[in-house]
């Protein structure tokens, strides 16, 4: 298959790399990572009046109602200025759940807010358990009179203490099948009983929060599609969020590699560029060729997931063990080139190897995406 983006596609990945170069240097990423929260409103508005905020969002609901392969032009870009913030939590996750679950009231309050910029999402699933598995979440919602009291506690929750909205993952239903038995809904951050603290986290220009729950109560409301048929919402709305974070890695080592490649320039060794130093240049010709094959596993995942594919979730799942690995080891192997300086926090590289390490982390263990590559070559 041939894959290439459209001139209109092009024109708005050179618009979004000139608009974060201006609006995001590396200064302004370090700047919000000793903030209290890395934030900026003033940089948000900016995002929503591009239309970055609604490009999943319908039209119907003031969004631009774009394609994946357009989030994914945005995600390599986001990669390479190591864009700080909760975009992936509320553009993509939230706004695809609601997109996917929400009734026709709850579509029009909250996406029309998040094509706005007005309102920030994100959605809490994991627990003390590692692992994006229904049969691990333990956090449960019991049915009352006009609604729910939520109970239990959630982990490595991307960005909730700046969220206004919290789209909780509970359990409904004990001892049933498969992948049922979980329900959605719609929390306020500030409800009553709702506790939010920072967990510490490698990339501290997007943070990662636990939550607890004591005794929260939601109308029945805020219940977001069916009763205890949220997990494959939850597990489609993953995929189409991993899929532009496999071209994030992409776009991570995309720069870094460049940034190799113009030191090696004018680092002088032995009155020569090291760059001259075939051994190098070998190191970094390995690099480009695991760049270029790791943008090929991610854009076929994103075709595969944005048709529908039978194969969208193995594609997927290769995507996100290669990227990963390979956004991390040229990392190291950048820093490795730099020699003493690429060890040293003035230095930019660590910025990229954490945002690396995080993605990757966010995504889950290469380990489970290869297993998902095995059952479904080998049949288990």
């Amino acid at each position: 298959m041939h894959f290439d983006f459209t001139e209109e596609q092009r024109l708005f990945r050179d618009a979004s790399r000139k608009f974060l170069d201006a609006e995001c240097p590396v200064t302004f990423v370090r700047r919000m990572m000793e903030e209290e929260k890395p934030f900026d409103a003033a940089f948000w508005k900016k995002l929503t009046e591009l239309g970055w905020t609604g490009m999943l969002i319908p039209e119907t609901y003031g969004g631009v109602e774009g394609t994946l392969t357009d989030m994914i032009v945005v995600a390599e870009e986001i990669g390479r200025a190591v864009m700080p913030g909760p975009f992936y939590a509320t553009a993509v996750t939230g706004a695809e759940i609601l997109s996917l679950a929400g009734n026709a009231g709850q579509k029009d309050h909250y996406l029309s807010r998040v094509a706005e910029g007005d309102h920030l999402m994100t959605l809490a699933v994991l627990e003390s358990e590692a692992g994006l598995q229904s049969s691990r979440i333990s956090a449960f919602a019991e049915r009352g009179r006009g609604g729910f009291t939520l109970n239990g506690e959630k982990r490595f929750v991307p960005d909730a203490h700046t969220s206004d909205t919290i789209i909780v993952a509970a359990r409904t239903c004990h001892g049933t099948i498969r992948d049922r038995g979980i329900s959605l809904f719609l929390v306020d951050r500030a409800a009553e009983g709702m506790r939010i603290e920072q967990m510490p986290s490698v990339d501290m220009s997007r943070r990662i929060c636990r939550v607890v729950m004591d005794n929260v109560i939601v109308d029945e409301d805020r219940l977001l599609g069916e009763i205890d048929g949220g997990w494959p919402i939850i597990d489609r709305a993953m995929e189409l969020t991993h899929v532009p974070m496999c071209c994030e890695l992409v776009g991570l080592a995309e720069k870094a590699l460049e940034m190799v490649v113009e030191y090696l320039k004018v680092r002088v060794q032995f009155d020569r560029p090291i760059g001259t130093f075939q051994a190098l240049q070998h190191r970094c010709a390995d690099l480009m060729v695991g760049m270029e094959l790791g943008k090929s596993l991610a854009y076929y995942a994103c075709y595969a997931s944005e048709k529908d594919l039978p194969d969208a979730p193995v594609a997927l799942a290769m995507a996100q063990a290669y990227c990963s690995e390979m956004a991390r080891h040229t990392m190291s192997e950048g820093i490795q080139l730099f020699g003493g300086i690429g060890f040293t926090w003035e230095h930019d590289l660590h910025l990229y190897q954490r945002r690396a390490i995080s993605l990757s982390l966010n995504m889950g263990s290469t380990e489970e995406h290869r297993e998902r590559v095995a059952e479904a070559f080998m049949g288990g």
